[in-house]
């Protein structure tokens, strides 16, 4: 029995199979059980209602459900038994519970449950992680890339209008991040948060079914975010990866880029040095912290790590980050008319004719200082 109430709450009352008849004993519990809060591929997950089995028995709560899920996986990457995660998405539920209603989910859940568990029986544990995702877990020795690969074409075809995809993260993604360049090898203990990342919509290519994380993904990810102004979630998802023990000089320089655009001056120096202290080799990671500087006010720094650059350097700043070159002859500017010993006049008169005339910076006031600095050298 469903009473008529507000359409995102409905209550109803668990009938026996074989007696429909409404039987509400006085003194009963209404319980609400909001559709996202459970793992509820059955409607009978209730305190008041005895458990059934399948499905529903597997799942019994979201929360200490993912809890055992990372002690499972911290532990078999304590025992160094290279743990994997496959983390599998709906990612078009919310049109789909829209235009269907939450049974017709729960149905394609189930179906993905039960599909998942067949598939995946051998030395794996398939878990419901709520209303749209599942996971499934084992050891490396367990992990067949074509059979995670075959699996979630197959279930993209057969719940087409869902939007089947995964994230996975297994021992190849850490021996892989060991070839990074001055990065942080990748902590197999967090397989979970890992795989989880990768599976999200943010910077995934349509066509991608199945994405490894990586510090790629990661940044690719955070960018995505940047460029459709999703600034807070893209920052917190920056001190998250950080907190999994992220450590790159590209994910500080996004994250540094992050903060900027939220106008987190400090933060962003100090990510872009960051940057610059992990690879101090990288032209565009001084020209952002130069760039932040300026905004600080700190002419003495930004210039101190721009004069250092040689004329190569400048020239590949010129082509990938004019905006950085701007910045440079701004603070040059700002130097020759505060007398600063870091002020270089042969730098300045290279780059100050080239700034002053771009187009998209030429009529900003910031500007003026480069023109008014230029004039008065009689250039």
């Amino acid at each position: 029995v469903t009473f008529d109430t507000q359409p995102e709450i409905s209550f109803a009352y668990v009938a026996s199979p074989t007696d429909r008849t409404p039987s509400i004993e006085p003194g009963s519990h209404l319980e609400s059980i909001p559709v996202g809060s459970i793992g509820h591929l059955l409607p009978s997950s209730s305190r008041w209602a005895a458990s059934t089995s399948g499905a529903a028995a597997s799942v019994a709560s979201t929360g200490d459900t993912i809890l055992e899920i990372k002690e499972q996986v911290r532990e078999s990457a304590s025992a160094m038994e290279g743990p994997f995660v496959v983390f599998v998405r709906l990612s078009k539920e919310a049109d789909h519970l829209k235009k269907f209603g939450s049974a017709a989910l729960n149905i394609a859940l189930a179906h993905l449950y039960r599909e998942a568990s067949a598939t995946f029986r051998q030395g794996s544990r398939v878990e419901v992680i709520d209303r749209a995702s599942i996971s499934i877990v084992g050891k490396q020795q367990n992990y067949r890339e074509q059979d995670v690969a075959s699996f979630i074409e197959r279930m993209s075809n057969e719940l087409p209008e869902l939007g089947v995809v995964a994230g996975v993260f297994c021992e190849a993604d850490v021996t892989e991040s060991e070839t990074g360049d001055r990065v942080t090898k990748l902590d197999p203990a967090n397989s979970f948060e890992f795989a989880r990342f990768a599976a999200s919509d943010t910077g995934r290519v349509p066509s991608e079914l199945v994405r490894h994380f990586g510090y790629p993904t990661a940044i690719l990810a955070l960018q995505a975010s940047r460029e459709i102004q999703a600034y807070d979630v893209a920052y917190a998802d920056f001190e998250q990866l950080r907190s999994l023990g992220l450590s790159s000089p590209g994910l500080f320089n996004v994250g540094g880029l992050i903060a900027g655009s939220m106008n987190k001056k400090e933060l962003a120096a100090s990510h872009f040095s960051s940057a610059m202290a992990l690879n101090p080799e990288v032209p565009i990671f001084k020209s952002n912290f130069a760039t932040a500087a300026y905004r600080l006010g700190d002419i003495e720094s930004g210039l101190k790590v721009m004069n250092a650059l040689s004329d190569e350097d400048i020239s590949h700043i010129e082509t990938t980050h004019p905006y950085g070159l701007v910045t440079y002859a701004r603070l040059l500017a700002k130097a020759y008319f505060a007398k600063l010993a870091t002020f270089q006049k042969n730098r300045f008169l290279a780059i100050g004719p080239k700034c002053e005339n771009l187009p998209e910076y030429a009529s900003s006031n910031e500007s003026k200082v480069i023109r008014e600095a230029l004039n008065e050298l009689n250039i």
